[in-house]
């Protein structure tokens, strides 16, 4: 008869999180500590309808967030999606 052993579910739940990827590129797979089960969150804070109003002060040379919170002299940000469609524009065919 084998030996079984016992072991908590919380190291061997991280160890499976550590190994399994996420289903999407834009998740992050991690452990819930008192399920022990594989849960997957975003990455992004950015919520759909909800846009952030950056805007450029000019005068200050600055970016800031609502005109009120400052955010510094650069500004970067990463496309997370690009919309390609087709249509016929101005009369000329069918384009993408």
């Amino acid at each position: 008869m084998a030996a079984k052993q016992t072991t908590p579910n919380a190291p061997a739940a991280a160890d499976a999180a550590a190994a399994v990827t996420p289903s999407r590129a834009y998740l992050t797979a991690s452990v819930d500590e008192a399920t022990g089960e594989l849960v997957e969150s975003s990455r992004f804070k950015y919520l759909p309808g909800h846009p952030r109003q950056i805007r450029a002060d000019l005068k200050a040379g600055v970016f800031n967030l609502n005109g009120q919170e400052v955010l510094g002299k650069s500004l970067t940000f990463i496309p997370v999606a690009l919309r390609i469609f087709s249509d016929n524009i101005l009369s000329m065919g069918r384009k993408v």
